[in-house]
């Protein structure tokens, strides 16, 4: 089944490497730990999808550089479970990414994945990008008594 994103990419980023999805603030930051000799980069959007991003071009680097081959574990705290699963047709456009630039790829989040915003976690997971998934939610009928 041919991808249908690829028909979209007709407009070309000037600078297709680097890129950052609408709407999403990054940040180079001092590291936590090691403060004087390293940075870690630090991003915030609005739309859940846009984590996809971030978690996809972080695990990119992180294999390359440390030939890492275990995902990091995600802890997630939101209100909503956000636990949608890709269906057959965003599987096999999910298995064309590694072939997208920086600016491709944030198409495909804005434009192809799920726009309720509750795809991203188990489309993560499906590419092997995030490993265990620790989800706290609000509980239904919680009372603050």
């Amino acid at each position: 089944m041919p991808c249908h994103y690829k028909a979209m990419t007709k407009i070309k980023h000037t600078n297709p490497n680097h890129c950052d999805p609408p709407g999403a603030f990054r940040e180079i930051i001092s590291h936590p730990i090691f403060v004087e000799s390293k940075a870690i980069e630090q991003a915030t959007f609005k739309e859940h999808r846009f984590a996809f991003f971030y978690w996809y071009k972080w695990w990119k680097k992180l294999r390359k550089k440390y030939n890492i081959e275990k995902p990091p574990t995600l802890i997630t705290i939101d209100y909503h479970r956000d636990l949608a699963g890709p269906n057959d047709l965003e599987k096999d456009e999910l298995l064309e990414i590694n072939e997208f630039n920086e600016s491709e790829l944030a198409m495909f989040c804005w434009a192809r994945m799920n726009t309720q915003n509750d795809g991203h976690i188990l489309s993560a997971a499906y590419l092997n990008i995030i490993g265990d998934i620790i989800l706290l939610k609000q509980q239904k009928g919680f009372d603050r008594k």
